[in-house]
């Protein structure tokens, strides 16, 4: 005679599955402790503003440091990775692919292939 110990297999269920939005959110949240633990260990000093005697420390400016080199360093892996297709890019961040636009001018990204300006060439008729 086998011995139950409580064990009831009728109440298992399978593990529902989780949305895509969970999951990028747990990706976003994956690669900002992972920035984290970067800054902590190779450049904290770059991010977090020297310290003054009575100067203040703005926590809220620190936050938004770090999340702007966040942004820019996953702005700049989706690019590279697509080849810098913004269009794609866009998509694979979701996001518009005018804020994208927005966010490599922001963040100081400039296209491999892009050519420096050169000047505009005056005809005279």
């Amino acid at each position: 005679m086998k011995r139950t110990d409580g064990f009831d297999a009728r109440r298992l269920r399978p593990r529902p599955q989780r949305s895509w939005g969970s999951r990028i959110g747990l990706a976003l949240g994956l690669l900002l402790a992972l920035l984290g633990l970067f800054l902590a260990g190779f450049g904290a000093a770059s991010v977090v503003p020297s310290v003054n005697g009575d100067a203040p420390i703005s926590l809220k400016d620190i936050a938004r440091q770090a999340a702007r080199e966040a942004e820019r360093v996953a702005i700049k892996e989706v690019l590279d990775r697509v080849h810098w297709n913004r269009a794609k890019a866009a998509r694979l961040l979701q996001i518009s692919y005018k804020a994208l636009l927005y966010k490599i001018v922001q963040c100081g990204l400039v296209s491999q292939d892009a050519e420096p300006d050169k000047p505009k060439e005056i005809v005279a008729s």
